[in-house]
């Protein structure tokens, strides 16, 4: 798959470069056909916490579940520190 198409998926373009790397590998180990492969990403940004423990895409679904929060957290009007707040 093509970062376009990643991207159209919905995986974030930072994670690209993750997604295709770790898809070709389970393409090359498993033998699974594309349309399984983006069954799955699409899945796994459904909820990736589900995803967690996958043999193939556990990398990708922790980093788009950190990916989500921090989304998540700028919605809320979160914005963290460089340093700790003074006491």
């Amino acid at each position: 798959m093509k970062a376009k198409q990643l991207e159209k998926l919905g995986i974030p373009p930072q994670l690209t470069k993750l997604a295709k790397w770790l898809a070709s590998q389970a393409r090359a180990e498993t033998k699974i056909k594309p349309d399984e492969v983006r069954a799955k990403l699409t899945a796994i940004l459904d909820d990736p916490e589900t995803y967690r423990d996958d043999e193939h895409f556990a990398q990708l679904a922790k980093a788009i579940a950190y990916h989500q929060k921090r989304e998540r957290n700028k919605a809320d009007g979160f914005v963290g520190r460089a340093q700790p707040a003074p006491w």
